[in-house]
């Protein structure tokens, strides 16, 4: 409960932008989904993430919008994944945490983020070029 009143709050005062972004919580699931408005200000979160929890970012991405997505972590137990129908992922060549993701038509672009062994704090900053 700690964890998600954290996180929240964190989502809220780093998140500081007109974009709408809907949070839910369900078990060990946290849901986040964001739909970028026309000001492009970029979204940006400081999340933990661990055992049998799993967060899951959604992002509604119109035909043809490239993101920047950008993933700092404290330690080595942090992965995650970038799925979705329609979408092209290009890995930066300078940073492995970096990837920009173009969607080929409406989409949902979806980041699930996990932790093992132990529970890890993340940034994440997704930015709409």
């Amino acid at each position: 409960m700690r964890t998600l009143v954290i996180s929240l709050l964190m989502s809220l005062l780093l998140g500081c932008h007109k974009n709408a972004v809907t949070q839910t919580q369900h078990l060990s699931r946290q849901l986040t989904t964001i739909q970028f408005s026309a000001s492009n200000q970029p979204y940006s979160v400081k999340e933990e993430v661990g055992g049998e929890q799993i967060n899951i970012t959604k992002i509604k991405a119109k035909a043809n919008e490239t993101y920047l997505i950008e993933v700092i972590s404290d330690n080595d137990s942090l992965s995650y994944y970038i799925d979705g129908p329609s979408i092209n992922v290009q890995k930066t060549a300078d940073n492995s945490f970096k990837t920009k993701v173009t969607a080929q038509q409406q989409t949902v672009i979806e980041l699930s983020f996990i932790a093992h062994p132990e529970s890890s704090v993340y940034e994440l900053k997704i930015t709409k070029l």
